[in-house]
Formats: structure tokens, C-alpha cells, sequence
């Protein structure tokens, strides 16, 4: 083994006791986290907003470098590994690196590593709690200790309780929202169901009146009668009565006839006989 080579091992094994003698190792320093050396601008200043994670449970608040856990509704801070006690809101800091790489201007940071469920000891005292943990860049970091930091501590730790129950409130918007598209969509499908079955039960073959109501039912027949065309029998039956019809007349103008005859004074009748005597004489 070269002198270079014991060298280096020997550097690696006194960087590794100087990490596991530390309190805390910091997993963001040396992944190159957003470093916020200012106070008034990016994630350090008091106007930053609440910061998305893949995990419903966590917002970041860039402005204390802590995250916000929703089910708790209480501060907890990635680099102590503990919670705020609940309504607390911790002091802005500035000169810090915020955690999981986030950088001012983004919208997402990822969720809490090396999570530990436990409440901060002498939580008040982060600066000094931060330096005693051997992070390296906890030297240069300041805190804001004054009455506008201390008016925003108490809106900010309002605004985060308000926040969660605003989300609960929203959640119950869209879940009422959803039951009531599901109710319109059922209804829809119950409406197309039942136009589905009247199309297809069977339909009665219209008469010709209902097919054309325009269209007459009977058609008029020879000799003045309005019977319905249709079967032979009907025919038949027409037939019957027309004869009888004209057998009444020829009857009719018969007896007419002779009633003419009669009331002529019987001339008619006596010019007869007389042309039969008449024929009768000659003949003699």
C-alpha cells in the first residue's frame, strides 16, 4: 500500500468518527440543498407561501425552514428532528440551506427525511440547539427576534391551522361535487334504459285511417249507397239489395202505369175493343 493510499483511508476513517460523533447528521448540507443567505428575499422572507410535497400529510414553510404536519397542525423541524408544540410558530431564519434541494422560487419540496416522533426539548433556543448539532453552516445562520417577526409568528401559525381546515372544507366540496355527477350520470343512464326498452317493445301495424288520416274509410258505391269495400260477402249483400231495389222500382212504375190507365176514364181501354170489333167485322 502507497503512502497516498493509507493517506486517504486514514481521512475517510476520520471523517467517518467525526459523523458518528456528532449529534445529528445532516443530509441536506452535503446534497447540495437551496442555500438562503438573505433575509427580505426567496424562501427567507416573510411573504413566502406554503410549499407542496408528494406527501399529503407535509407543507415547507420556507420563510422557518421547518415543514407543517397537517394531522398534528403543529411545526416540525427537519434539521431537530422534533415537533413544535401545537399554535407555535418558529422565528424566521435567514443564511440556512432549506431542505430536500428546494430552492426559492419552487413550488414543490419533497417530505421530511429521518423523521423522528418526538417534541423538541427547549424548543425556543434553535440557534443554539443548530450549533450544537455540528452542521456546519449553523455558524452563519441569524434569526429575526422583533415585533414584526413576533405579529407574523402568530398570523403564520393561524394561517397554517386555517389552512388545514380550509383543505378539509374544500375536500368535502369536491367529494359532494363528485356524489352529485355520479347521482346526474345514473339518472342519464336510468333515462337512456328506459328509452332503450320502448324501442324495443313491438309497435301495432296502424290501420290505413291512422297511416293516412286524409284517406276516407268508405268508398262510394254504384247506386248511391256508401259501403265499405271488403269482403265477397259484403259484395254479396250489396248485390242483393240493388235487385231488390230495382225489382221495388219496376213495381213501383207498374202500379204508376196502371194508375195513369185508370184515371184516363178507361178510354184506353174502350179503343181497344172497338179496334177488336172493328177487325172482327171485315173478317165477316
Amino acid at each position: 500500500m502507497t503512502r497516498t493510499h493509507r493517506w486517504l483511508k486514514a481521512a475517510a476513517l476520520a471523517a467517518a468518527a467525526f459523523l458518528a460523533t456528532s449529534c445529528y447528521y445532516d443530509p441536506y448540507y452535503s446534497g447540495g440543498g437551496g442555500y438562503d443567505g438573505g433575509y427580505s428575499g426567496g424562501g427567507g422572507g416573510l411573504n413566502a407561501t406554503f410549499v407542496y410535497t408528494s406527501d399529503d400529510r407535509w407543507l415547507y414553510d420556507p420563510a422557518v425552514y421547518c415543514y407543517y404536519d397537517r394531522y398534528r397542525r403543529c411545526y416540525y423541524d427537519p434539521y431537530l428532528y422534533g415537533y413544535y408544540p401545537v399554535g407555535y410558530c418558529p422565528r424566521p431564519i435567514y443564511g440556512a440551506y432549506h431542505p430536500g434541494g428546494w430552492r426559492p422560487g419552487g413550488n414543490y419540496c419533497p417530505p421530511p427525511s429521518g423523521y423522528r416522533d418526538r417534541y423538541l426539548p427547549n424548543y425556543q433556543n434553535r440557534i443554539d440547539q443548530l450549533k450544537a448539532s455540528n452542521y456546519a453552516w449553523a455558524q452563519k445562520v441569524r434569526e429575526r427576534n422583533d415585533a414584526t417577526a413576533d405579529a407574523w409568528r402568530n398570523q403564520r401559525a393561524r394561517a397554517a391551522s386555517n389552512y388545514q381546515a380550509s383543505r378539509e372544507a374544500q375536500k368535502d366540496r369536491n367529494q359532494q361535487m363528485r356524489e352529485t355527477q355520479a347521482q346526474r350520470q345514473q339518472k342519464l343512464r336510468e333515462q337512456q334504459q328506459q328509452w332503450n326498452n320502448r324501442a324495443r317493445q313491438p309497435q301495432a301495424t296502424p290501420t290505413p285511417q291512422q297511416a293516412n288520416p286524409r284517406q276516407p274509410q268508405q268508398r262510394r258505391a254504384p247506386g248511391g249507397y256508401n259501403q265499405p269495400v271488403s269482403s265477397g260477402v259484403d259484395r254479396q249483400t250489396r248485390a242483393e239489395a240493388q235487385q231488390a231495389q230495382r225489382e221495388q222500382a219496376a213495381q213501383q212504375r207498374a202500379q204508376q202505369q196502371e194508375a195513369r190507365q185508370a184515371a184516363g176514364g178507361g178510354g184506353g181501354g174502350n179503343w181497344k175493343q172497338k179496334r177488336e170489333e172493328r177487325r172482327a167485322a171485315r173478317e165477316e
